[in-house]
C-alpha cells in the first residue's frame, strides 16, 4: 500500500508528538511575556484630600468658596460618615477666611 509498511498507530502518534510540542512552546512564550510584566502595588496609592480638593480648585470644577468650606471641613476632621457642620458655622467661616485674605 501507500504507507509503505507505516502502521496507522505511528502516524497518530507522530500528529499528537507535534501537537503536544507546539502546546509546549505555546506554554514556555507565554510564561516568559507574562513574567515581564510590571507586577500592580500592593498597596492602592491614596492621595491626600487636600491634594484632591485642590485639584478640583484648578480644574474649575469648585468655586473658592466651596474650596474653603470643604478645606475647612477636612481641617477639622470631617469624616464622610459625619454630618456636616451646620450651615451658618461653615458660612461665618468662610467669611473669617475672605477677612483674612483681604
Amino acid at each position: 500500500m501507500w504507507m509503505y509498511g507505516t502502521a496507522w498507530w505511528m502516524w497518530l502518534l507522530m500528529g499528537a508528538g507535534t501537537i503536544g510540542f507546539w502546546v509546549l512552546v505555546a506554554v514556555t512564550v507565554k510564561a516568559l511575556l507574562d513574567d515581564r510584566r510590571p507586577e500592580p502595588p500592593a498597596t492602592p496609592v491614596t492621595r491626600d484630600p487636600t491634594q484632591v480638593l485642590d485639584g478640583r480648585l484648578a480644574r474649575g470644577e469648585i468655586d473658592a468658596e466651596e474650596y474653603l468650606r470643604v478645606r475647612r471641613l477636612i481641617q477639622q476632621g470631617h469624616r464622610a460618615d459625619q454630618p456636616v457642620v451646620d450651615q451658618p458655622v461653615v458660612d461665618q467661616a468662610v467669611r473669617q477666611d475672605r477677612s483674612k485674605q483681604s
